[in-house]
């Protein structure tokens, strides 16, 4: 049980980092088109 919401739990960490990143390539993109 401990072992499948530690799983579920970095499942999401996961999934959150995705969306992080994504976020930030979208912040720089603008910034380079700003400045372009």
């Amino acid at each position: 049980m401990k072992r499948w919401s530690f799983e579920k739990f970095l499942d999401g960490l996961g999934g959150w980092l995705v969306v992080a990143v994504l976020l930030s390539l979208c912040a720089c993109a603008q910034v380079l088109l700003e400045r372009g």
